[in-house]
This record gives structure tokens, sequence and C-alpha cells, in this order.
């Protein structure tokens, strides 16, 4: 579209505000869309986790009705793990608390 406009004698072209408005709205539309996605992404790491939670906690039900006991804290785990008697950790006094210290960490390799 020629602009009727002119400086110092020349014609000066630039862009209608159609053209404008319509490079806004497709801007608007993108940021838009990006913001979605982001806060579906956020929602599904979410959900994930929720999922990753009702697992272990199913699992350490399972494992107390089964051997009336929590995980890594049973007092005879040796009996039903078939494990050697030295294979598990020592301090196991059924009340349902874990205490380790920070080198028994270290030295099964959880830091």
């Amino acid at each position: 579209m020629e602009s009727p406009f002119k400086v110092f004698g020349m014609k000066v072209g630039g862009f209608t505000l159609v053209e404008l408005a319509l490079v806004l709205v497709i801007i608007g539309l993108v940021v838009g869309g990006v913001l979605v996605g982001k806060q579906l992404i956020n929602t599904s790491e979410l959900n994930s986790v929720i999922s990753d939670y009702a697992k272990i906690e199913t699992s350490v039900n399972t494992f107390r009705v089964k051997y009336n006991c929590l995980p890594g804290d049973c007092i005879n785990a040796t009996s039903f793990l078939n494990t050697e008697p030295g294979g598990c950790p020592d301090g196991s006094t059924g009340s349902g608390l874990v205490t380790v210290t920070a080198m028994e960490l270290l030295n099964i390799g959880i830091s």
C-alpha cells in the first residue's frame, strides 16, 4: 500500500494499523500458548509425583501386612528375606522409626 505521507519530498513507507494489530494478535496467541503449555507440563509433573507417592504408600502397606513390620525396621528380617545374618543393618527395633548415622549412609552409598 502506498503511503500518502511525504518527508522532505520523499515518500515514506510503513506498516498500516491493521498489519500492526495482526502482528500483536499473533504474538499474543503465541505467548498464551506457551503459558498454557507450561501449565500443562507443571500439572503433569505434579500428577506424576502424586502417583509415585501413592505407589510407595501402597508398597509400604503391602510389606507391612505381609511381614508385620515396616521396611527397614524389621527385627527378624534375615529370617524371611533370605539374607546373610550380617546383611541387614543393625539397630532395628520394630518401633517404626529408622535411625541411621551419617557414616552408615556413606558406607552403603547413599549421599
